[in-house]
């Protein structure tokens, strides 16, 4: 029985995923993988295409990352301060969302989303707050806020 090795497209289930070179059975190979376009023949020429491939794709994520070190350093910076309503005993009327806390930094020039601020639940009360803003991954920093009587 001949085997052949391959480059994979796609993810194969106990095969591997997307870029893995495997050792296959030659008809499993020719007949299903590379017809399906889910593997190629790994020749020198289509290992080096993939090893490229790769380097641009890592290069791509570790930009992105850095990108999200800089926003953070800025970030840090950073103190917000919002002023509630509060009656009896500092009670607050209302609170402070990641709505607020998302407009709050774009005032301030950072264009984030919302979804990437952590915060578990409104803040209905009085204080000083570190709110974590996930920027990436590997990057997650905190943001001062104050929310005071108004």
């Amino acid at each position: 029985m001949s085997s052949m090795n391959v480059i994979l497209k796609t993810d194969v289930s106990n095969l591997g995923v997307v870029g893995d070179v495997v050792k296959v059975k030659g008809g499993y190979g020719r007949n299903f993988l590379i017809p399906q376009g889910k593997a190629l023949l790994a020749d020198s020429r289509n290992v080096k295409v993939v090893e490229h491939a790769k380097f641009l794709a890592q290069h791509a994520v570790e930009k992105v990352r850095k990108a999200a070190e800089e926003v953070s350093d800025k970030l840090k910076e950073v103190s917000l301060s919002f002023a509630l309503k509060v009656g009896e005993d500092d009670k607050a009327f209302g609170s402070v969302t990641s709505m607020d806390i998302e407009n709050a930094l774009k005032a301030e020039g950072f264009d984030l989303d919302r979804r990437k601020i952590q915060l578990e639940k409104p803040i209905k009360e009085l204080g000083d707050f570190e709110i974590p803003v996930k920027l990436h991954a590997d990057v997650t920093v905190n943001v001062k806020l104050q929310v005071t009587k108004e």
